[in-house]
């Protein structure tokens, strides 16, 4: 089922308090009565210690995450390439972790303003991890929080895993709830223009990485769908990128990995909108 990686070795980093796998507060927060504790940085260094030794004997470290986990993968992946020996190949295969920084459909701009907010909480005592990042951005380190300005500081190999049309994003910070069975047909032309502004955004994300960093692999469809490599859909031909290329996730990445340290990579980005992609675009 999974012969590329079926003896490898997972370490699993628990999503423990909210912040993104990142963030540090000493002394504890109270809100109504109880106490909150926000230890997502020290809860990564010290797994990354644990297996440190195990790690660093290791041909290949493969960082990736699913969501949140694959925004932390963007951020945390230049931190495991800097502590890890050279001979150590260190690669990342980030999943469903781009989020563009637009507004809502609304007019309001409140995940933003909550992770402005959140940061101010909990990253007093630690930042991002991607020191460059922070650095370069050093009155809005939020930045280092989206994909869009991160991956310029991202000096490691990345495959990108990522819908066009991820639904995620269409919820939770466009805030548009007409996606129904993973179709677009109940939407208003409002919320369809709102919806393809955020594909041609992820779409332009993904073209900007490979125009800086040629060994940026990618599989990105025009189909509605958040996180996939822990899914069916990895190795379902029902995905294929272009349509009826042959090209399963699986596939792609199975290639980007023999290419991505020789040049001639075959990126496969849908370039046609929902719902062209006849195979797993639920028409």
């Amino acid at each position: 089922m999974n012969p590329d990686f079926y003896n490898w070795n997972i370490i699993n980093i628990n999503y423990c308090d909210g912040t993104g796998h990142q963030g540090y507060k000493k002394e504890p927060s109270t809100f109504n009565g109880r106490l909150l504790y926000f230890r997502g940085d020290k809860i990564v260094k010290s797994i990354i210690i644990e297996f440190y030794e195990r790690m660093s004997k290791g041909g290949t470290v493969i960082v990736s995450g699913c969501s949140a986990g694959g925004l932390a993968a963007y951020y945390w992946v230049e931190y495991f390439r800097d502590i890890l020996p050279i001979n150590v190949q260190v690669l990342g295969i980030p999943d469903s972790g781009i989020f563009i920084d637009m507004k809502s459909i609304d007019g309001t701009d409140l995940p933003k303003q909550s992770l402005i907010e959140m940061q101010k909480l909990v990253n007093q005592e630690a930042s991002n991890p991607n020191a460059e990042c922070v650095q370069n951005n050093p009155n809005e380190h939020w930045k280092c929080f989206y994909a869009q300005y991160l991956l310029r500081y991202v000096n490691v190999p990345i495959f990108i895993v990522n819908s066009l049309y991820d639904t995620a994003s269409i919820k939770d910070l466009l805030m548009i709830s007409c996606v129904s069975r993973n179709s677009l047909a109940g939407c208003s032309q409002k919320e369809r223009r709102y919806i393809e502004e955020l594909h041609s955004s992820i779409q332009n994300v993904i073209y900007g990485r490979q125009s800086i960093f040629k060994n940026t692999g990618s599989f990105a469809p025009a189909c509605l769908d958040h996180c996939f490599l822990q899914q069916t859909s990895y190795t379902s031909t029902s995905w294929q990128v272009p349509a009826k290329s042959g090209f399963t996730i699986q596939k792609s990445l199975r290639q980007w990995l023999i290419q991505f340290n020789v040049g001639n990579i075959d990126n496969h980005i849908d370039s046609v909108d929902w719902p062209d992609n006849q195979a797993c675009s639920n028409a």
